[in-house]
């Protein structure tokens, strides 16, 4: 697919993923219990995870576009 296609799929679903998380009300966000699929873990190390792996694999990819097509 071209790239604008597959960005504007990507920042579509991640700008979902934020609003729907903004709607989680904080204690639900912060109890490592609530949710017994995360493994013990809260859902808002999950959403910073989430973050973090998107900003690393988007880190890479600028660099890999500022590179000259051969």
């Amino acid at each position: 697919q071209p790239w604008p296609e597959v960005y504007s799929q990507w920042r579509t679903g991640f700008l979902r993923l934020l609003e729907v998380s903004e709607q989680i009300p904080e204690p639900a966000l912060l109890d490592s219990s609530r949710y017994a699929w995360l493994g013990g873990y809260a859902l808002a190390a999950v959403l910073i995870g989430s973050y973090d792996h998107h900003q690393e694999h988007l880190d890479k990819l600028l660099a890999r576009l500022d590179q000259p097509v051969s």
